[in-house]
């Protein structure tokens, strides 16, 4: 079961570069995840080392959005799932985007009044040792796992990876504002495409707030 699990994972993930392609379902991502901490130590190496990078990128995205819904639904199980996502993905992609999947999960967490140190130390506790080879910046996911909680509140924020809550018409996200162009230059864009063929009340919602 967790090898057809991960192999389902895997042939959805890498669909996701195609046009319309389908959104992989929250199913497919819960049984990787349940497989991973129902297993033993060799096990869960086992589930992250046949993961594809696709997977990996499709896991921290997943785990980015389960710490808004988490928010909006009142849920510490969507944290503790998000956390799983990130130690599951293990730092096959770039850490710097784990970091920033931990910064919101950590925000949703302490929103929620959550232990977050304790939260986190109980996944960390589950992700397998580090192979060397995914060190990155002289960090690995277990060990941002573990100390993250600790970081001095500068450096764990919302404002110190980019993003910002906001409301939309499902409710509360978090928005990445790393690169949207500062208002004036947004304002200028607007002005510079009046003709454009899309209807500029769309195109002053796009380039002004970005998608919604």
């Amino acid at each position: 079961m967790p090898d057809d699990a991960i192999d389902i994972l895997n042939n959805a993930a890498a669909r996701l570069s195609a046009p319309l392609h389908p959104r992989v379902p929250e199913e497919v991502f819960r049984s990787v995840l349940a497989a991973f901490e129902e297993a033993d130590e060799a096990g869960r190496v086992k589930v992250t080392e046949r993961l594809s990078r696709e997977s990996g990128a499709a896991l921290l995205a997943f785990a980015s959005e389960l710490a808004a819904s988490a928010l909006r639904r009142n849920s510490p199980e969507l944290i503790r799932l998000g956390l799983l996502a990130v130690g599951v993905e293990g730092g096959r992609c770039d850490i710097r985007d784990d970091m920033t999947a931990l910064a919101l999960l950590y925000h949703s967490a302490a929103k929620l009044g959550l232990d977050a140190a304790a939260s986190f130390s109980k996944v960390a506790a589950l992700v397998p040792a580090t192979d060397p080879r995914l060190e990155q910046f002289g960090t690995s996911v277990k060990k941002e796992l573990a100390g993250f909680p600790s970081r001095p509140p500068e450096s764990r924020n919302l404002k110190a990876f980019g993003f910002r809550e906001r409301m939309s018409n499902q409710g509360l996200i978090y928005e990445d504002v790393r690169c949207q162009p500062p208002f004036r230059v947004r304002l200028r864009l607007v002005l510079h495409n009046v003709r454009s063929v899309q209807p500029l009340g769309a195109r002053l919602r796009w380039l002004l707030f970005g998608r919604q």
